[in-house]
């Protein structure tokens, strides 16, 4: 087989599993394919290792609506690294000469804007790392995140920020004067609104409307710093996703579980729901009306649907960040 055929096979693998959810409505897109093509063949043609990085996974949302209180991790999560670890075992039988996904767990990035202590990012991403060990998938599935790369966490967010980031002033004059970014900030604020809202129960609207603004300003600030931060520090590895992309997007939109049950919800956004003999991922609000909590055989939390008939009524949406935030 040629490095051409090696090279357009993972590349149409890869392009199966592109969320491009509403931006490219094609059967077969051209631009899109031809992005992930690009990209592969050198690697493939020098017979180097392929390796992909998508900062995700950072912590389990505070909101009680969308996830289980005081869980660090539950089933949604093994959901997920259960289909990309299945996902990049087919990657390297396609092309042998190794196919990996860095997952930057970016809890540490986002924890001070939510008001999450470093050490929960820190146990979740340590329980996703078992999760993936669990697997055997150890070899073509890694997590990267703020504490493996500084001794000291606070000082690494600082450089971060000094380096690659934005004051926040400047966030703000560019939302003020730029339209697409203004629309991803309403769009942010709106989703903060609400998770803070199932965060902040006893709170006024006024006051969470006012702290989910200003999360908004943040989030925009250190997402961008972040990308930047990657792009810098792994430059030969290929940019996912998670969150759809527009064709002529430098990063690919990637799936997180089966794009047959996506939901557009991330696992940390949601529970995982049994029903019949699959996992979904819902919002923790629509599996409990539902469905009984249980406890699987290694430790992890999620609903078993009492009846079938009741599950066609949970709502399998959610709304997200806008893609241009990871």
């Amino acid at each position: 087989m040629t490095n051409e055929q090696v090279a357009y096979n993972l590349a149409m693998h890869i392009y199966k599993n592109q969320n491009s959810d509403g931006y490219c409505s094609k059967n077969v897109c051209n631009l899109c394919f031809n992005k992930i093509y690009n990209r592969l063949l050198p690697s493939v043609e020098k017979k180097q290792k392929i390796e992909f990085i998508m900062p995700a996974f950072p912590f389990k949302s505070p909101s009680e609506d969308k996830c289980l209180s005081n869980i660090i991790i539950d089933k949604a999560e093994e959901v997920s690294i259960s289909f990309l670890s299945k996902f990049f075992a087919k990657s390297n039988k396609i092309y042998s000469h190794g196919v990996k996904l860095n997952i930057f767990s970016d809890g540490l990035i986002f924890s001070p804007i939510k008001e999450i202590s470093d050490d929960i990012a820190i146990q979740y991403s340590n329980l996703m790392r078992k999760i993936i060990k669990t697997k055997n998938a150890t070899n073509y599935i890694n997590i990267i995140s703020l504490d493996i790369l500084y001794n000291n966490i606070e000082q690494g967010r600082e450089l971060i920020f000094k380096k690659f980031g934005n004051k926040l002033d400047t966030i703000k004059k560019n939302v003020k004067e730029n339209k697409l970014l203004n629309n991803t900030f309403n769009s942010v604020h709106k989703f903060y609104y609400e998770e803070i809202k199932g965060q902040f129960k006893d709170a006024s609207n006024c006051q969470n409307s006012k702290k989910a603004k200003e999360r908004a300003y943040r989030t925009i600030q250190a997402a961008d710093a972040l990308s930047k931060f990657i792009d810098a520090k792994y430059p030969n590895m290929i940019r996912l996703s998670c969150h759809s992309q527009p064709c002529d997007s430098n990063k690919i939109g990637f799936h997180l579980v089966n794009p047959i049950d996506y939901t557009n919800i991330t696992p940390w956004h949601s529970v995982g729901i049994k029903i019949d003999k699959s996992f979904k991922l819902v919002k923790n609000d629509d599996a409990k009306k539902y469905a009984q909590l249980k406890k699987d055989t290694l430790g992890l939390y999620y609903y078993d649907s009492i009846s079938h008939v009741h599950v066609k009524n949970i709502k399998y949406s959610a709304k997200e960040l806008p893609p241009s935030l990871r």
